[in-house]
């Protein structure tokens, strides 16, 4: 049953991210395609919930059925992508599906052809070969260092962790209340920036909000191993800190939910060649999750060798190194179509190879 579950989400996920990206205006990308993350937090926020007030896993499985039912009668009543239509040939149904997108009274004259043009550039649709040069060239690549290299190394910052062992780190650091209810508290709290998120990606510079949280991150996660260590060293004050481990494990949350996840995610909708979209973003998925479970299966043993400071001053570290990988690498495609999006991240390409002739 959990495999089934995995791949069902692991299927549906990065696709719903992609389908966001490629039928929302570029204008309100930002706000709208961090909503299936933001969904992701609502989700683990009522699984929270539910272990929290019930201890039977059958009647927590039968009231979260309703979720994936509600997501395909959802679907049924939608109109396909008009990028993924054009690309297949169907331009009379892009057409459609643009306008239904867009609005009756909206001109989509303009948006239209210029995702045509862009397909005509490409002239011949790409087979398995020509995907799988594509999938080793420098477009691509430049792609993934931009989205799978980063999404790996936030699975190091500590939040996967804390996801994963939330209530045995909440026992480790002594807090002060029960902290079967910490979690339930944590997943109310995504939500609540996670919508702050999708309003602050419309206008504001993606990359400077990434490095801010990574570097939240970083001083939340120096400090607990400074709490853990100081604890060691002094039990006269241990009621405070006993409490002081949650609102710095709250501070995380609200980093990683207001601008390390949705801008990832964000990202990997973007960057890649409309052609491969869905293969670039399931591969830096791959990335992300190969990570989580190399994070996951090292961390008891990181815990048993370092204690909890230590495991704390190791995620800190990763937080530093991703704010300054991001900040030298990370784009900032705000309003800016898909298009030429995929034109942007081909030009350095195009520039070197002039450069050579």
């Amino acid at each position: 049953g959990r495999c089934l579950c995995s791949f069902g989400v692991w299927l549906g996920y990065p696709s719903s991210t992609i389908f966001i990206s490629e039928v929302v205006h570029p204008n309100v990308r930002g706000t709208l395609a961090v909503f299936p993350s933001m969904l992701l937090s609502v989700g683990m926020f009522i699984t929270y919930l539910l272990g929290y007030l019930s201890s039977s896993w059958r009647l927590i499985s039968w009231i979260l059925l309703f979720q994936p039912i509600l997501t395909f009668l959802s679907m049924s009543l939608i109109k396909e992508s008009p990028y993924w239509l054009v690309q297949n040939g169907r331009k009379e149904e892009a057409l459609e599906s643009l306008q239904w997108y867009r609005g009756k009274m909206y001109n989509v004259t303009e948006e239209l052809n210029e995702i045509v043009k862009k397909k005509e550039e490409n002239k011949r649709i790409p087979g398995f070969k020509e995907k799988l040069n594509m999938v080793f060239s420098r477009s691509f690549l430049r792609a993934l260092s931009c989205s799978g290299i980063p999404f790996g190394m936030a699975q190091f910052t500590g939040i996967s962790a804390l996801v994963l062992f939330m209530v045995n780190m909440f026992q480790d650091a002594g807090l002060s209340f029960d902290p079967q209810l910490a979690p339930v508290l944590v997943g109310g709290t995504r939500i609540v920036f996670s919508l702050c998120s999708s309003i602050a990606l419309r206008k504001g510079n993606r990359k400077y909000i990434f490095c801010t949280s990574a570097m939240t991150l970083c001083l939340c996660t120096l400090c607990m191993g400074v709490l853990q260590v100081y604890r060691g060293m002094d039990e006269d004050h241990q009621w405070i800190i006993g409490f002081l481990p949650f609102p710095l494990i709250i501070i995380m949350f609200i980093a990683h939910s207001f601008g390390i996840n949705p801008i990832l995610h964000l990202i990997s909708s973007e960057v890649f060649p409309t052609s491969i979209r869905s293969l670039g973003y399931g591969v830096t998925l791959c990335l992300s999750t190969s990570a989580n479970a190399l994070q996951s299966f090292l961390f008891p043993y990181v815990l048993s060798w370092v204690d909890t400071a230590g495991c704390f001053f190791w995620f800190s570290i990763s937080s530093f190194i991703l704010a300054v990988y991001a900040f030298i690498i990370l784009p900032d495609n705000r309003g800016l179509s898909l298009t030429n999006i995929e034109r942007g991240m081909n030009q350095e390409k195009k520039t070197s190879l002039m450069q050579k002739q």
